[in-house]
């Protein structure tokens, strides 16, 4: 089931790193829909009178018990799967379902507050995004200080005139 909601999640990421819940889309995702479609033709939907001052409910997601389900425990669980899926997809809180964008974290959770946009993905808690958001800052900085260095030792080295003395193979350096 991971593997269907995280490919539906990644539907609303763009490649700078931003996060749009509203542009998910369950057509985009590899196998999300074949799941969705392949559940709601073993399980169709129903409708059943209720006291609701609606009049009826409609049951989705639910398993159909009078025929054979799974032929084994595999098979089970990928049904199971598909079901919890087709559940999220219909449920009402499915816009604001949202996964940490914090590597060690990961953890799925419903956002209280849904916006259009955010900027550097969602996170579960004001921790996680701050703590995401010094990871990114010192590895910038440790980046543009080692490209520094690096600047900085070959111009020491062309005022020295060692350059002549270098083999034309760079391939003959080996980098530690």
């Amino acid at each position: 089931m991971r593997t269907l909601v995280d490919d539906w999640l990644e539907t609303g990421r763009n490649t700078s790193g931003s996060e749009q819940p509203s542009q998910r889309n369950l057509l985009k995702t590899r196998r999300g829909l074949q799941a969705v479609s392949e559940f709601i033709a073993q399980c169709p939907p129903s409708m059943s009178p209720s006291i609701d001052p609606n009049g009826f409910a409609l049951v989705l997601a639910a398993p159909e018990w009078s025929r054979p389900w799974a032929a084994d425990f595999f098979e089970a669980q990928q049904v199971t799967a598909k079901r919890l899926f087709v559940g999220i997809m219909a449920s009402d809180w499915q816009p604001r379902l949202c996964k940490c964008r914090y590597p060690p974290c990961g953890r799925y959770f419903v956002g209280s507050k849904l916006r259009h946009d955010y900027r550097h993905g969602t996170f579960c808690s004001r921790k996680h995004r701050s703590r995401a958001s010094a990871e990114g800052i010192t590895k910038t900085r440790r980046s543009q200080a080692r490209c520094c260095l690096v600047d900085a030792a070959a111009r020491w080295l062309t005022k020295k005139r060692c350059i002549a003395t270098w083999p034309n193979d760079h391939r003959s350096f080996e980098v530690a």
